[in-house]
């Protein structure tokens, strides 16, 4: 049986489909550990997610790109044809351009959310006393050493308040801008 780029399109398929399932269970297998209290660092936890989302974007771009090489090849030695030159650019923009900035994006919002976050003051024993509440995120208690203090004098986890900054860079309790003024 000779190999054809019908059959290579096919496989493609079936690996993103493989891909797919295999993050979706690894992702399930993490919170279902989760749930039971067998994963005892939270922290690791979303990191975790993070990678696995992460590397089966990479391998559905990989195979987008060699899907779209493929049908080229298809499109310019094949069977050429305007139905088919649509269905790649449609392919292009959907599996490949706005994936790649979709991810660009994420990357940029957690690099940026860890920048912020690294820069704020970490609190001492005596303001998370004077503070007297718990991490308005989390609802878990503030401790010494992952708790840092806002702009606006609210306190969170480091991790916490990272998290929440993935989707929006103001305070979780008055939703003002958290910026870090730059001293020159």
């Amino acid at each position: 049986m000779s190999v054809s780029t019908w059959l290579l399109a096919i496989t493609a398929f079936l690996l993103e489909l493989i891909v797919r399932l295999t993050a979706s269970l690894a992702q399930y297998t993490l919170y279902v550990l989760d749930a039971h209290n067998y994963l005892t660092n939270i922290d690791s936890f979303d990191e975790y997610i993070f990678r696995i989302k992460a590397v089966t974007a990479i391998c559905e771009f990989c195979l987008g790109v060699f899907l779209l090489i493929n049908g080229l090849y298809i499109l310019f030695y094949e069977a050429g044809g305007a139905i088919r030159a649509c269905m790649l650019a449609i392919h292009a923009h959907l599996n490949i351009i706005k994936n790649v900035k979709r991810g660009w994006q994420i990357l940029h919002n957690r690099r940026s959310a860890w920048t912020i976050v690294s820069q704020l003051p970490l609190a001492n024993q005596e303001q998370i006393d004077d503070y007297n509440d718990i991490c308005s995120i989390c609802h878990s208690s503030l401790t010494v050493g992952n708790t840092c203090i806002t702009p606006c004098s609210h306190l969170y986890h480091q991790k916490c308040l990272q998290k929440t900054f993935y989707a929006t860079q103001t305070c979780a309790l008055c939703s003002r801008p958290i910026t870090i003024e730059k001293t020159s």
